[in-house]
């Protein structure tokens, strides 16, 4: 009896886990897949407006990204976009683990030469 309930409880412990952690796994997922999307895009862009954007999708799938986290670099033809932001996971209840996520995305310009 004493064993299934210690087994009952583990069980219920890694549900709790699975239940608290996975929605900022998929957000972080979904935060991920924007930034591609928008990098693919961002060729005509500035720099001040891919960050805005960077943030705007940030909001939208719920991810505490500062700005000052936020960095899009051009080398040889190649945009990036870094962001890096920590998020707290709760493993059990009461017991919070601070998790450091980054996305990131590139994308070919394609601006600065042809192919010949």
């Amino acid at each position: 009896m004493v064993r299934k309930v210690m087994n009952l409880a583990v069980f219920l412990l890694i549900a709790n886990a699975v239940y608290q952690i996975s929605p900022v796994i998929v957000h972080h997922f979904q935060f991920k897949d924007s930034l591609n999307e928008l990098a693919l895009f961002s060729s005509k862009l500035t720099d001040a407006e891919v960050v805005e954007r960077t943030m705007a999708l940030a909001q939208e799938n719920q991810i505490p990204l500062m700005r000052q986290f936020v960095q899009v670099r051009h080398d040889k033809g190649t945009i990036y976009i870094d962001a890096t932001y920590v998020e707290l996971l709760r493993y059990l209840p009461g017991l919070d683990y601070p998790w450091q996520f980054d996305a990131g995305a590139k994308q070919f310009d394609g601006s600065l030469g042809t192919l010949r």
